[in-house]
């Protein structure tokens, strides 16, 4: 891990260098480890508090991840789905509940230093998203944000899923319609993803892109 502080960098330069090959395999075992998965895309989903950090220079590696991981603990639930195949698992981590209550789902095992906190704080904002939402794929390890982060991996996940279905199925094959209107999940409205992600990401009027750093939305 490397920090520079003070004023040697005229300008905000982030390096990023996501996990190597090997380190995204190991998710990939028959044993999937849903919380190592989920603090993965975390702290990948943590490159947008750099942004207002201009004086910090950021590697982001295998090794920041290690320490990001073994500093922080989230308890994770598993959610009920309807429709889905046994080999599809879906989690969310909650900031809010339903009644926009903060609920404490994420743990630090020790008190961070100052530079600690800017870059592996997970801030919550009670107008954003109330929590984040993944789906694993347990036959490949394959895993998808879906909601509450700042990007999502939803059309992959759609498409995957479609490819995933059709190999296996001899009946009616898989559409985006049919998938829109068969594949259900409480707390996520699909229809509401795929419109607003094909369409740009405008989260006035797609509400459901919101992350869970998104400041009040004002119309």
């Amino acid at each position: 891990m490397e920090i520079t502080q003070g004023n040697k960098l005229s300008s905000k330069t982030i390096l990023l260098f996501f996990f190597s090959l090997f380190f995204l395999k190991s998710f990939a075992q028959k044993n999937i480890d849903s919380v190592a998965i989920f603090k993965m895309w975390l702290y990948i989903d943590m490159e947008s508090i750099d942004d207002s950090k201009p004086n910090i220079n950021v590697f982001k590696s295998d090794s920041l991840y290690s320490v990001f991981s073994s500093i922080i603990d989230i308890k994770i639930n598993k959610m009920d789905v309807t429709g889905f195949k046994k080999n599809y698992s879906f989690y969310s981590l909650e900031h809010f509940d339903k009644n926009n209550k903060y609920v404490q789902n994420i743990f630090y095992k020790r008190p961070l230093s100052h530079f600690e906190k800017d870059i592996f704080f997970i801030g919550q904002n009670n107008q954003g998203a109330r929590q984040y939402i993944i789906v694993i794929n347990n036959d490949n390890g394959r895993s998808y944000r879906l909601t509450g982060f700042n990007n999502s991996d939803f059309l992959n996940f759609l498409n995957d899923f479609k490819i995933d279905y059709n190999r296996n199925t001899t009946n009616k094959r898989m559409t985006v319609k049919s998938f829109l209107k068969n594949y259900k999940l409480d707390s996520i409205d699909f229809e509401c993803l795929y419109k607003g992600l094909i369409e740009g990401g405008d989260i006035k009027k797609y509400p459901c892109l919101k992350s869970c750093y998104e400041p009040t939305v004002t119309y």
